[in-house]
């Protein structure tokens, strides 16, 4: 069946997605920094207070009145993990019920923000509903208009017990599209003018590098008539708002037509930069996923170690740590008030060589290791000459330094 998401009555929060930050459950300590201005900015929007996870206020303008909150960064700078805690604080500090609308950029997956933003809003609708039918796609016909039954089996909702789709087309043309996403709207609508509702609209990239047109164009539709909905539910002065979170990587907004939905998060100052962390955020990052309280107890040659071999990314920091602790690298040392952190030596004679001594070419299961790997696959053979000529400079090197060792 289809996994369920949004909220139910046993569950309040439960994303498509497992999280990865503490406050969700998670081992990643990114929701606890307080050197971290996104974090900082994203909290002051929301009306949270800082290290609490708690509601501050109700003054928060997104949740009480609705908006559009843009996250915009690469996936490794924690973009997405920065999404899930705005996304709780919207449920737990201010009374939201959560709708997901993912893009993924895989063939077969044009439809995917559709799907999980309809699956979402039937979970939602429960709540008030509970005579709904107990099959997602018989609940969506019930509550559509007669016109958009046949666009139903498309989202591909049921399935037999041997996991075979009864019903589900995975490719659709651009005029379905629209009118998939026009359905999509009227539930959100059903929803939001009951109560006040918080849509996480995220553009997963995964490992293919070149996101499909396809993908694009539903998923920008599909925001902009969430901004529309989102702008008819303010003028109206509706007591329950709708609230939008784009997750977007930077190269996936349009430079030519800037999306409306975005114009209005930077007109409204909520559009948040998700840069890589700068060397006082990355030293507290570690000291909190190591669980140490002092930063004298974080070795200088571990801390140079993984800022360099990060570049400044909080998802490549969290996977060299780890790794480092799988390969006994490091350990940590003493009672929990008074841990310090020490470098294994094994051998070397001081622990910056033992940290360049390690096989960081085998990590190919990370995000950091595996994913420039499928990079460079993913590159055209004249792009990929151009990198092969590259790797022989020590230093910087021009144009005709690359036609010279051509």
């Amino acid at each position: 069946k289809v996994r369920k998401i949004g909220a139910s009555k046993e569950v309040q929060l439960t994303f498509p997605w497992t999280p990865r930050i503490s406050c969700l459950g998670g081992s990643d300590p990114i929701d606890k920094l307080t050197a971290w201005p996104p974090l900082a900015q994203c909290q002051k929007l929301l009306g949270v207070v800082a290290g609490e996870g708690g509601p501050e206020d109700s003054t928060s303008e997104l949740c009480k009145k609705g908006g559009v909150l843009v996250i915009c960064g690469a996936p490794n700078n924690a973009c997405f993990e920065l999404g899930d805690f705005a996304t709780k604080a919207c449920v737990d500090g201010h009374g939201m019920l959560p709708l997901f609308a993912t893009a993924k950029a895989r063939p077969g997956q044009e439809i995917n923000p559709v799907r999980e933003l309809c699956v979402s809003c039937i979970a939602c609708l429960r709540l008030t509903d509970p005579g709904l039918p107990p099959e997602t796609s018989l609940a969506i016909k019930s509550l559509v208009d007669a016109k958009f039954h046949p666009l139903v089996d498309h989202l591909g909702l049921d399935t037999q017990l041997d996991g075979r789709l009864v019903t589900g087309v995975d490719r659709v043309g651009e005029e379905e599209q629209s009118r998939l996403v026009e359905m999509a709207i009227s539930l959100t609508e059903r929803l939001a003018v009951k109560r006040r509702t918080v849509i996480t609209a995220s553009y997963g990239i995964g490992t293919n590098r070149i996101p499909l047109r396809a993908t694009r164009v539903l998923y920008w539709r599909l925001v902009d008539a969430l901004n529309s909905l989102m702008t008819r539910l303010r003028q109206k002065d509706s007591a329950h708002a709708l609230a939008v979170i784009m997750v977007v990587p930077p190269e996936v907004i349009p430079e030519d037509n800037v999306p409306a939905a975005v114009r209005h998060a930077r007109e409204t100052n909520h559009f948040i930069d998700v840069p890589t962390m700068d060397e006082k955020t990355i030293k507290e990052y570690i000291l909190l996923t190591l669980g140490l309280q002092e930063p004298e107890a974080l070795p200088s040659a571990l801390l140079d170690y993984t800022s360099a071999l990060a570049a400044g990314s909080p998802i490549y920091l969290g996977e060299i740590l780890s790794e480092l602790r799988k390969e006994e690298a490091i350990k940590i040392l003493g009672p929990e008030a008074h841990r310090t952190c020490e470098v294994v030596l094994n051998g070397a004679t001081h622990a910056a060589e033992r940290l360049e001594s390690l096989k960081v070419a085998s990590w190919v299961h990370t995000n950091m290791v595996g994913g420039s790997l499928s990079l460079l696959e993913s590159l055209d053979p004249q792009e990929a000459a151009v990198v092969k000529m590259a790797a022989v400079f020590a230093g910087p090197f021009s144009i005709p330094d690359l036609a010279a060792s051509a």
